[in-house]
């Protein structure tokens, strides 16, 4: 009898009727829920007994002050407490104006000063060679420089040096009598010119178009 009435759009119980064949596979999206965990929704009864248990909760003065295991928490009492505002005085923002203003006159006028000075000490000529000036040389030296650089271009970077694996390796089992693997195979020129360098303790980078020849 308590379930009476209780379908799909009124109820969060698992067990309650399932909706019309129409809505058999996809639902609908004005369903209820289900509560998680297969939890059965509470009975009017149990929902007396829960507000009739429940306790007001004062969110101004109950609330815990101190966490688990520290000996001191938050302190709610100057939370009203107001910030004490930086008072501006315009009156002594204008008097450092007034000194900036007073210092660029005489800036100023030292500066006039220093430009007559150099006036005056320049002598009156009308020839270079009594100024100290010489002609200038054409300017054929920097253009001689750039062909230098040109006949003789520096020599760019070689980050790798190509090996030569068109000729075969002849003296490969001279070099490498006991080798560390065998394989039972004839290896290619380029696996045994990579076998020497790794011998002789260089860094090897094998380009080849098979991955195979490359894990050998």
């Amino acid at each position: 009898q308590e379930n009476m009435g209780l379908s799909a759009k009124n109820s969060l119980s698992l067990q309650r009727q399932p909706g019309p064949p129409s809505e058999s596979l996809r639902g609908s999206n004005t369903n209820y829920p289900f509560l998680p965990g297969g939890m059965e929704e509470l009975t009017l009864e149990q929902i007396k007994k829960n507000s009739e248990l429940e306790e007001e909760i004062d969110f101004e003065n109950d609330l815990l002050k101190v966490p688990p295991g520290f000996k001191a928490g938050m302190d709610f009492t100057n939370k009203d407490a107001k910030v004490a505002k930086p008072e501006v005085n315009l009156m002594s923002l204008l008097s450092t104006l007034d000194e900036i203003s007073n210092l660029q006159p005489d800036t100023e006028e030292k500066e006039g000063d220093k430009q007559t000075e150099e006036a005056v000490k320049l002598p009156r000529t009308n020839s270079l060679e009594d100024l100290g000036v010489k002609d200038a040389t054409p300017s054929s030296i920097p253009s001689e420089a750039g062909n230098k650089d040109k006949q003789n271009p520096e020599e760019k970077k070689k980050w790798a040096i190509p090996v030569d694996i068109t000729s075969p390796c002849q003296d490969f089992y001279k070099l490498i009598p006991n080798p560390a693997f065998k394989w039972p195979f004839e290896l290619d020129t380029f696996q045994k010119q990579a076998v020497l360098k790794l011998e002789a303790h260089e860094s090897v980078f094998v380009a080849a178009h098979t991955s195979a020849g490359k894990t050998v």
